[in-house]
């Protein structure tokens, strides 16, 4: 019984979290906001698995230049 309850819970939060990745995709799509599409669970991790210390500069340019008015960090 109580497998089958975290189970059940495990599911529950993985349908959750692909509902809401795919919602926000779908407003900053709707809204002209460009950016990668996020996969579920991993979100965009896998944009970012080549950047290191040495080039995360040139990471943060090349993003900077695809979406130059629409980068924030906080």
């Amino acid at each position: 019984m109580f497998i089958e309850l975290v189970l059940l819970l495990i599911a529950f939060l993985l349908v959750w979290d692909y509902l809401a990745k795919k919602h926000r995709n779908d407003v900053m799509n709707k809204s002209g906001i460009p950016g990668p599409k996020p996969l579920p669970i991993l979100g965009n991790t896998l944009d970012i698995k080549h950047v290191t210390t040495e080039n995360m500069s040139d990471f943060v340019e090349d993003c900077k230049q695809k979406m130059a008015k629409f980068i924030a960090f906080g």
